[in-house]
């Protein structure tokens, strides 16, 4: 048995959640007031792999995210960089954002496990997307609704005000080849201590990210860095991500 590796598993998620739940309607938006003082340079790296109902393990990445600030066209902004190293390729994309109120910007890829590459500009009013495949390529244009770029999200997490029982929508957008638009519903479902390999226990919030299936996630109180997340999909296999020490 064979299971093929996936690129984001925020688009993995995304498109198990379309199929289960097709009909979804959007849902009013979090406003991120400010961002200030939340988002700071960091990188974290996470082993993701899927475990199936007879207990195999399947090995998917190794995730590396890198956030730091940068500049666009001459601009000042921040930028989350993700790096999969897979068993044959390495897969990069990478989300320009503003650092005050999370509104993308810019999105790039460089997909070498599918001979693919994206280039989104997020323009006030319409989205621009490029896609380069092996033997062709293709341009088209979305309207701009305002919607957080879904790659993000671990990163709209660090703004939010978590408290116990409190729920958050978002709007989002999965922008490039996979374009589509959805609602996450984030619900803060108590705390957890989380032991992580080589750091030791971690008080986390445990969250509930549900667009039509849910998916689980950890969260330390302190930083809000994401440690673990764990999706259980149609078939009964588990995707995990599990936090490594840097």
């Amino acid at each position: 048995m064979s299971i093929k590796t996936t690129f984001r598993l925020s688009q993995f998620l995304l498109l198990l959640c379309l199929s289960a739940s097709a009909q979804k309607q959007v849902v009013d938006t979090i406003t991120v007031l400010s961002a200030a003082g939340k988002i700071k340079p960091s990188v974290n790296r996470y082993i993701q792999y899927t475990e199936t109902k007879a207990g195999l393990i399947y090995f998917n990445s190794i995730l590396t995210r890198k956030l730091e600030s940068t500049q666009l066209n001459g601009t000042p902004c921040h930028v989350i960089s993700q790096t999969y190293q897979l068993n044959n390729a390495i897969d990069i994309d990478s989300s320009f954002f503003d650092g005050k109120n999370m509104l993308p910007l810019a999105y790039r890829t460089a997909v070498r496990s599918e001979a693919c590459s994206e280039s989104v500009s997020f323009l006030s009013a319409q989205i621009e997307n490029t896609v380069r495949l092996k033997d062709s390529s293709y341009t088209y244009s979305k309207p701009n609704k305002g919607y957080y770029n879904g790659v993000m999200l671990e990163e709209l997490i660090k703004t939010l005000p978590l408290a116990d029982k409190k729920i958050f929508y978002i709007k989002l957008v999965i922008p490039g080849q996979r374009f589509s638009e959805y609602a996450t519903k984030i619900t803060v479902d108590g705390k957890e201590n989380i032991t992580v390999p080589g750091i030791g226990v971690l008080s986390c919030w445990r969250l509930l990210e549900d667009n039509g299936a849910v998916n689980i996630s950890w969260y330390t109180v302190r930083e809000k860095t994401q440690v673990r997340s764990k999706f259980v999909m149609g078939n009964g296999n588990v995707f995990y991500r599990l936090l490594l020490v840097s």
